[in-house]
């Protein structure tokens, strides 16, 4: 993957698709997150970490903002058990 291809594709998809400004935020961090761990094809991380990244005190509002993000297909994840953080694709 290329950081700067995936942050040019993403601002021509916002030309034409609406997403929250916390959705927005959280897919600057998720991609800086799969930057870090040289694109790997899933990464897991804790709800929390993600909502303390994007300063979301929240869980419903963060929640919201990820599930915009699955629903349009801008990433996938599993859901992961107690003590074990979800995964990200």
């Amino acid at each position: 993957m290329n950081y700067i291809l995936e942050i040019n594709a993403f601002e021509r998809w916002l030309e034409t698709n609406h997403l929250s400004a916390t959705s927005q935020l959280l897919w600057y961090k998720l991609v800086a997150l799969f930057n870090r761990c040289g694109w790997a094809e899933w990464i897991g991380v804790d709800n929390q970490r993600l909502m303390f990244s994007i300063q979301c005190k929240s869980e419903t509002t963060f929640l919201r903002a990820r599930d915009a993000l699955i629903k349009n297909g801008l990433f996938e994840y599993r859901k992961g058990k107690k003590e074990v953080p979800i995964v990200i694709k």
